[in-house]
């Protein structure tokens, strides 16, 4: 029996899923929103330092605060939420998709127009890094050990050490030469009681594996374009399960784009789609020198401009210069003053003036803007 039918369904209540469902509900979509945790906020109720929210809100807040104020606004629209509810099966419909949800009700259905996939991330295991074994007693994540400390209130170990060189922490166990290969005969054994990997995130994409989206090696999230459409129509990304982000502000600035496409989707979109058919794309590519750029794809349907374009270096770089080019033509040129793998960065690039069609390829590279003095962009 189906529950009930939707326009827009979000499923994660983090940043992005919170932000997506404001705007979904202001856009006038009927909306649900599915968290699989007992309570709202994502992986920001755990985050108790403060440095969040003062580029949105003008002010340094908690984890927990920021997802509050976002909280506080859900609770008087008309969005509907399912808390410790799982996504059991989505299945493509006509219509859009029916949705195989558990909660503690049992085994529900429910069907929509748009699905908003706001999943976040997941550190990487043990296993991804080697270390080898089925739970392991002692070696844990770090989101694991901050949740010991900061919701439960207990000291997970006496003695740790923590693997990776996040914001988290580094331990030097051994030299390496400059190609990052042990230099044998300087390992050093730390003594510890638990081992706590803190190397890297990457988005929570099973839901979208099993719709079959197309994903990006390099950030690991689906490919979308610039209002985060995914390759299956109706189907939307934000968030860290998109790609991961530097700041919660940008994750609940595409979360906000995400909800409105996918209610815009709802009420007009997919009508029009059919109608249409398939959307016109031009293709987005870079060369060796960035880590990924999103959006992957220009819908050229919906020339929405400017749109927000992200990158990663691959390489540490001094001042350099973003180059963009539409057959062979460069269009836009950036001056940054310092690059790095490690910093997200973000810009408007104006689309709508760039003239493309369908079948053409945006390029993005990257290069030494050592002695430039020439124009910031074009």
């Amino acid at each position: 029996m189906l529950a009930a039918f939707y326009d827009v369904i979000i499923i994660g209540s983090g940043p992005a899923g919170l932000a997506a469902a404001l705007t979904a509900d202001k856009c006038g979509a009927k909306t649900l929103l599915i968290e699989r945790d007992a309570n709202l906020g994502g992986i920001l109720k755990q985050y108790i330092n403060d440095g969040y929210g003062f580029a949105r809100f003008g002010e340094k807040l908690t984890g927990p605060e920021y997802v509050q104020k976002f909280i506080k606004h859900l609770y008087k629209t008309n969005v509907e939420i399912s808390n410790l509810t799982f996504i059991k099966k989505i299945d493509r419909q006509p219509f859009g998709f029916l949705l195989t949800l558990v909660n503690t009700d049992g085994v529900i259905k429910t069907a929509c127009k748009s699905i908003v996939l706001a999943c976040g991330c997941r550190e990487r295991t043990s296993r991804q890094i080697f270390i080898h074994g089925r739970h392991t007693a002692g070696v844990i994540t770090a989101r694991t050990a901050q949740y010991y400390m900061n919701i439960l209130g207990k000291m997970p170990a006496k003695r740790c050490v923590v693997l990776g060189s996040g914001d988290t922490g580094l331990v030097e166990v051994s030299s390496v030469d400059e190609k990052m290969n042990p230099v044998y005969g300087t390992e050093e054994i730390v003594e510890c009681d638990t081992l706590v990997c803190s190397v890297g995130l990457i988005p929570e994409n099973e839901l979208a594996e099993s719709l079959g989206l197309e994903i990006d090696e390099h950030t690991k999230g689906p490919v979308t374009d610039q209002d985060y459409m995914t390759m299956i129509d109706g189907v939307f990304c934000c968030g860290n399960a998109l790609h991961i982000n530097d700041n919660v502000e940008s994750i609940s600035e595409n979360g906000e784009i995400a909800g409105k496409a996918a209610a815009r989707w709802a009420s007009e979109g997919w009508v029009s789609a059919r109608k249409k058919g398939k959307r016109n794309f031009a293709i987005v590519k870079s060369d060796d020198s960035l880590l990924y750029i999103v959006p992957q794809r220009i819908n050229l349907n919906e020339m929405a401009s400017p749109a927000i374009i992200y990158f990663r270096s691959r390489h540490e770089m001094g001042k350099s210069i973003l180059s963009v080019t539409l057959n062979g033509n460069e269009v836009y040129r950036r001056i940054f003053p310092r690059l790095r793998p490690s910093e997200m960065e973000r810009f408007l690039l104006d689309i709508e003036s760039m003239k493309m069609e369908r079948g053409n390829t945006v390029d993005f590279s990257l290069s030494s803007a050592h002695g430039y003095s020439g124009n910031c962009s074009l």
